[in-house]
Order: structure tokens, then sequence, then C-alpha cells
């Protein structure tokens, strides 16, 4: 079986996974650099540089109040990620979502269920 380790912007590790292991030698000790579970992926955010910080699903790199990443190595659980980034805060607005405040913080940021409905009834309908 093939490791399951996620390496930013290359794509799944090509190595083979030790037995009865979902990853390989090389990623099976990394641990998640935000809360210490087992990391699955390396951090893909970008910012001129790819962060590459391993982290485990439950976690995301931290966004500024803009909604986009900052060159630091700052990591967060999903449920404490503060805003919503840049694209999705555009689409919230449009819609007139009720989790977004005033301040551009929305309280289900990382996964809302209700963009990618409202993006494809908009496509549907023409863009309108």
């Amino acid at each position: 079986m093939q490791c399951k380790y996620i390496i930013d912007w290359k794509g799944r590790c090509k190595k083979e996974a030790l037995g009865g292991s979902r990853f390989c030698l090389e990623h099976s000790s990394i641990i998640c650099s935000c809360c210490g579970a087992k990391a699955t992926r390396s951090c893909d955010a970008t910012f001129g540089l790819v962060c590459g910080v391993p982290i485990c699903d439950d976690c995301t790199h931290e966004l500024n109040s803009e909604g986009t990443n900052v060159c630091n190595t700052t990591h967060v659980k999903k449920s404490d990620l503060n805003y919503v980034d840049w694209m999705k805060r555009d689409v919230c607005q449009e819609m007139k979502c009720d989790q977004l405040d005033d301040h551009n913080k929305c309280y289900r940021a990382y996964d809302c269920n209700k963009i990618l409905p409202y993006l494809k009834a908009k496509q549907d309908s023409g863009g309108n």
C-alpha cells in the first residue's frame, strides 16, 4: 500500500507504507506542529514560499484578518480558525451569510457547508 502522507504541492508520497501502517518509514513518526497528533500532510499554504510544516487533518495554517496566509509558522485547529480565507469571505458577503460577523470572522470558516451549494447554484443559473 502507498504511503498516505500528502506532500505540499506534490501530492501523496510515492513510497511503500510500512506493514500495518498508513505511512512509510520517513513519514511514520512525524507529528503535527500544532497539536502533537500524527501529521498526515505538510502545510501547503503559500506566501511567496510554501509553508511545508507538518500538520494533521484537524489543523491548518492561520490566516490574518485579510483572509490571507502570513509568513510565519502559526497553525491552529480548524475549529479555532478566526478568519475566512479571502475567496470564501467574498462569497460569504455576497450570500449575506449569517455566520459572518462585522469583522469578517466566520465561526464555521473552514468547513462551511453553504459555500459550495451556493456557488453551484450560481453557476447553474448562469452566474447571476
